[in-house]
C-alpha cells in the first residue's frame, strides 16, 4: 500500500492542476494552507480563507495532504471525531464534506462585501466572486466553494451545481494520479511520502495552454511567482516525463515558443501577450531536451526543437560577449543592491556585489555544455555540419575559460573582470567547468579539493552557495544555503569525471535534507541551511526574514530525479535514505 504525503504544514499550495483540466492563469484561484487552522488562504487581489471550524482539538490525523486533496480526522473535546475533506475539482470549485454540525467558515479581506443567506455565503469585490454553499445529509454536511471573475451569480450557480458531484469519486481520481507514477520499494515511510509529495508539488505547478504559451508549462510556484521562467522549466522538465514523456517535452515546447525570431529567450514569461522580460537565463534547455530524449527517444522532439535551440545560443554568442574578448557576461543591474543579476539565476550572489562587465565561469561553462548537447542532438539528426560547427565553438570556448578564468595558484576557476582580473569569490558557479567537462583529470581533482573543504564547501549539508571562508556567506538565497538545482549540476560534474564516492554523499545528503524538513514542517523549500539546522522558512531572502519559497517546484522535481540516480548508484537495491 503506497505511503501518500500526509503532513500538514504552513504555506503548502494547493490549486487546480493543468494536468487534470483547463486552469487561468489570468485569474488564479490558487490558495495556501492556513498554520493554525483545517483550511486554506486564496491569494486573490483581495484575499479570502476557507476553514472547517474545530475548536479544542484534542489530536488530528492527517489521512492525505497532497495540492488538491485534503482528507484529515481530528478529535475534538467533547464532541468525538470528524472528518474534513477538501478537493479541487476545477479550477474555479473546490468540494468538501464534514461530519461536523457547523458549516465552513469563510472569511475577506475588509474591502470585499459579505453577505448571508440561506446555506450560502456570498463574497464580492471588482472581479472576484465567491459563494460558499453547503447542504446536510445525515451527520454529514456537503460544500462547495466556488469562483468567478465576472459576477456573484455565476459563483452562486458553479457552488449549488458543484453540491451534486460525488465526492468519492473526485477523491479516486486524485489517487490514481500517485497509482500511475513509477514505483520504488522503500525501507522507510518518510522517504515513500516525500517522493509523493514531491510529484504533487510537480502537480499542482502545472499550468494548461493558455493565452500566448501553447502547451502545458510549468512555473516555479503558483504562489507567488506564477510565470514560466526559462532555466526552471527545464529542470522541470527532468521530473515531468516520469509522469509522462509528453509533459516533459511540453515544459521545454512552451519555453521555445516564447523564442523571438532572432533567438532570444525571455527569462520569464507569461500567457499575456508582450508580458516576457527583456533579459535571459542560463542556458541549459539543449541539456535538458537531451535529456528528456534519451527517456522518450523521440526523434521528432529534437528536430522541433533543435533549430529554436541553435538560435538561441548563437543569440547569446552576439549579444553577450559585450567585451568582444569571446567570453560571455552576464547583464547585471548596478542600481540594484539586493538583486543584481537576476539573468544569472543567482540573483543575489556576491559575485554581483562590484560593479562591471566580468566574463562568467557559469555562463560560459553552461554555453559549451549546450554546445555539446547541441553536437550530440544533431548527430542523431544527421546534420553532419553543424555537428562539426559545435564541436569546433565548444573547443574553443574551453580553451578560453581555461586560459582566463582559472587560477593555477589557487587551483579554481573565478569570473574575470577586464580591469581587476580574477573576482576571487567562491561560488558553486565555480563548480560547473565540472559540470561541463571543462576541467582536465588534474584541474579536476584541485577543484574538488575545495569542495571536500570543510571550511569551504563541505558543510554539514553541501553544497553551499558560498564557501563558509567567504566574508559574504550568510543564509541569504544565493550567498549561503543550498539550492538543490545547482547540487544537482555538481553531482552530474562529479560522475562525469568518475568521483561517483562524493556524488554519492551528497545525493544521500540532499535527500536525506528534503524529506527531514518534509517530515518537520510538510513542505519542500526553495533553498536550504547548510549547516541543516535552521527551518528553511526562517532563513533571509533578499535581506529580509521571510524564509524561503515554499512547495519549490524544481526542489521537488530533482528530488525526484535523485532518486533514480540514488538507486542506480546503490545497485537498484531498495531506498533507504
Amino acid at each position: 500500500m503506497m505511503k501518500l504525503p500526509n503532513i500538514w504544514g504552513d504555506g503548502q499550495i494547493f490549486a487546480y492542476s493543468g494536468i487534470d483540466g483547463k486552469t487561468d492563469w489570468y485569474h488564479p484561484f490558487v490558495a495556501t494552507t492556513l498554520s493554525d487552522r483545517i483550511g486554506f488562504r486564496f491569494h486573490l487581489k483581495n484575499y479570502r480563507e476557507l476553514w472547517g471550524k474545530a475548536d479544542k482539538i484534542d489530536r488530528q490525523v492527517n489521512n492525505l495532504v497532497c495540492s488538491d486533496c485534503i482528507d484529515v480526522t481530528v478529535c475534538v473535546k467533547g464532541k468525538g471525531g470528524f472528518n474534513i475533506k477538501y478537493i479541487f475539482v476545477s479550477n474555479d470549485i473546490i468540494i468538501g464534506e464534514t461530519y461536523s454540525e457547523i458549516p465552513p467558515v469563510t472569511i475577506a479581506a475588509d474591502i470585499v462585501k459579505v453577505k448571508f443567506l440561506d446555506k450560502l455565503t456570498l463574497q464580492s469585490s471588482d472581479d472576484e466572486y465567491t459563494a460558499l454553499a453547503w447542504g446536510q445529509n445525515d451527520k454529514r454536511i456537503k460544500f462547495s466553494y466556488a469562483f468567478d471573475s465576472v459576477c456573484i451569480e455565476n459563483a452562486i450557480r458553479k457552488a449549488k451545481q458543484a453540491l451534486n458531484l460525488d465526492l468519492n469519486k473526485e477523491h479516486k481520481k486524485k489517487i490514481k494520479f500517485f497509482q500511475n507514477l513509477p514505483k520504488f520499494r522503500f525501507q522507510d515511510s518518510i522517504s515513500e511520502k516525500t517522493y509523493y509529495k514531491a510529484f504533487s508539488v510537480l502537480k499542482a505547478n502545472t499550468e494548461s495552454p493558455q493565452g500566448n504559451i501553447k502547451f502545458h508549462w510549468t512555473t516555479p510556484d503558483r504562489f507567488p511567482h506564477r510565470d514560466m521562467w526559462l532555466w526552471d522549466s527545464a529542470f522541470h522538465s527532468l521530473a515531468y516525463k516520469h509522469i509522462s514523456s509528453s509533459l516533459g517535452k511540453n515544459a521545454i515546447k512552451a519555453v521555445l515558443f516564447t523564442q523571438r525570431r532572432d533567438g532570444f529567450i525571455p527569462h520569464r514569461m507569461t500567457p499575456k501577450p508582450k508580458n516576457d522580460s527583456s533579459i535571459t537565463q542560463p542556458p541549459i534547455l539543449s541539456w535538458a531536451v537531451w535529456d528528456v530524449y534519451n527517456f522518450s527517444k523521440n526523434k521528432n522532439f529534437l528536430a522541433h526543437a533543435y533549430p529554436k535551440l541553435k538560435r538561441y545560443i548563437l543569440w547569446n554568442l552576439k549579444n553577450r560577449d559585450n567585451n568582444r574578448n569571446g567570453l560571455l557576461e552576464w547583464l547585471k543591474n548596478e542600481r540594484q543592491t539586493t538583486n543584481r543579476c537576476d539573468e544569472s539565476g543567482m540573483d543575489n550572489s556576491p559575485r554581483f556585489d562590484h560593479r562591471g562587465l566580468d566574463d562568467a565561469v557559469d555562463f560560459n561553462s553552461f554555453m559549451v555544455n549546450e554546445m555539446n548537447c547541441l553536437a550530440n542532438i544533431v548527430g542523431v539528426l544527421n546534420k553532419k555540419d553543424d555537428k562539426k560547427m559545435w564541436i569546433d565553438k565548444s573547443k574553443r570556448l574551453t580553451s578560453l575559460i581555461n586560459k582566463y578564468l582559472w587560477s593555477k595558484k589557487d587551483g579554481f576557476y573565478y569570473d574575470r573582470n577586464l580591469e581587476k582580473g580574477l573576482i576571487k569569490i567562491k561560488a558553486i558557479s565555480s563548480f560547473t567547468p565540472l559540470f561541463a567537462k571543462v576541467a582536465d583529470k588534474k584541474q579536476a581533482k584541485a577543484i574538488i579539493k575545495h569542495l571536500t573543504n570543510k571550511k569551504e564547501f563541505w558543510t554539514p549539508f553541501p553544497v553551499p552557495s558560498i564557501s563558509q571562508d567567504e566574508p559574504s556567506f550568510s543564509d541569504d538565497m544565493w550567498r549561503g544555503p543550498i539550492w538543490i538545482n545547482y547540487n544537482y549540476l555538481i553531482i552530474e560534474g562529479l560522475m562525469r569525471y568518475g568521483f561517483k564516492d562524493i556524488a554519492m554523499k551528497i545525493v544521500k545528503k540532499t535527500l536525506q535534507q528534503i524529506a527531514y524538513w518534509y517530515e518537520k514542517t510538510g513542505l519542500i523549500y526553495e533553498y536550504y541551511d547548510p549547516m541543516a539546522k535552521t527551518d528553511p522558512g526562517l532563513l533571509y531572502r533578499k535581506g529580509k526574514n521571510v524564509g524561503a519559497i515554499r512547495d519549490y517546484n524544481w526542489s521537488a522535481a530533482l528530488f525526484i530525479q535523485l532518486l533514480f540516480l540514488y538507486k542506480q548508484l546503490n545497485n537498484n537495491k531498495d531506498i533507504q535514505i
